[in-house]
């Protein structure tokens, strides 16, 4: 599928990343450049007394961290968090996605995309695990478009949905991009959008799900590699 981007010509050939995440806002990596949260000032959770052992609670430590920044460093580890809110554009980047992990029970990541502020997630994984399973990152529900949210090298794993986005209150996700991601496991559906525009997927890969893309209504939607 693929569709105009911003006012653009429709997508030909191989497409140009730097030009579309400079769409996005000029502050997102490109694909080789993993720095991005390192060069912006940023808290690491674990001086906020996160663990990362899997097991106890970090909720409260990755709170306490975007409560001083925006942008947040999450190293290796398994961080055991649930309920916590991304909402105005609060940017999360691990380590690497095999190295660290971003776990617990029922929904894990809320308000994706819920104003102008762009949204990333990068270099991580996200699952339930052996715990009840939810949604790994819910959109924002209500009156306003869920806009410019970036995830970038992120293993997405057992849950009900990866991501879910609802049309609640009237709400459309526009301007959401997936480089690099991996996505296995959802025993429901993979990534789920009630309305989506200006979708992309590049250099992803889906496997085991029990259906990887549904889309009730959408335009502008690109899918190349996945």
């Amino acid at each position: 599928m693929s569709g105009a981007y911003a006012g653009a010509a429709p997508f030909q050939g191989t497409p140009n990343i730097a030009a579309l995440l400079a769409g996005f806002g000029g502050r997102l990596p490109t694909l080789t450049d993993r720095q991005y949260a390192i060069d912006n000032a940023v808290a690491n959770v674990r001086d906020f007394g996160a663990t990362g052992d899997g097991v106890t609670s970090d909720t409260a430590a990755f709170e306490a961290a975007f409560a001083v920044s925006n942008a947040i460093y999450v190293p290796r580890g398994a961080y055991n968090v649930a309920g916590l809110s991304i909402a105005g554009g609060r940017r999360i980047r691990g380590e690497d996605r095999t190295l660290t992990t971003v776990t617990g029970a029922g929904d894990l990541l809320l308000n994706a995309g819920d104003s102008a502020a762009q949204g990333y997630i990068g270099n991580l994984a996200l699952t339930n695990g052996a715990q009840t399973k939810g949604k790994l990152v819910t959109a924002h529900i209500g009156a306003v478009a869920n806009a410019r949210v970036l995830f970038d090298n992120v293993e997405f794993g057992a849950s009900n949905y990866h991501v879910y986005g609802s049309d609640v209150g009237g709400c459309t996700c526009v301007d959401w991009m997936f480089l690099n991601c991996r996505f296995g496991g959802a025993l429901i559906v993979s990534r789920y959008f009630d309305y989506i525009t200006a979708y992309r997927e590049y250099g992803c890969y889906t496997w085991f799900n029990a259906v990887g893309l549904r889309v009730l209504r959408g335009e502008n939607i690109k899918l190349d590699g996945t």
